[in-house]
């Protein structure tokens, strides 16, 4: 795919790729990067990424209730 769509490809706006390891940072990087801030606070996709997962019982995954939707 990358050698075929090497320049016809368009960046998605953060909040079609919010994952698990992202809702842990800083809010120092979160300041310095308001898209991504923005993002996490109303994302459009969550992927539910590494463990637990969230329909597991120890879950505390911030938007755990939108897999169940």
């Amino acid at each position: 795919m990358n050698a075929v769509l090497h320049d016809k490809w368009l960046e998605l706006d953060p909040r079609c790729n919010i994952q698990r390891n992202m809702l842990k940072a800083s809010k120092k990087r979160l300041n310095e990067n308001a898209s991504m801030g923005e993002a996490i606070h109303r994302p459009s996709i969550v992927h539910f990424t590494g463990p637990p997962k969230p329909w597991q019982f120890h879950d505390n995954h911030r938007y755990k209730h939108l897999y169940y939707e």
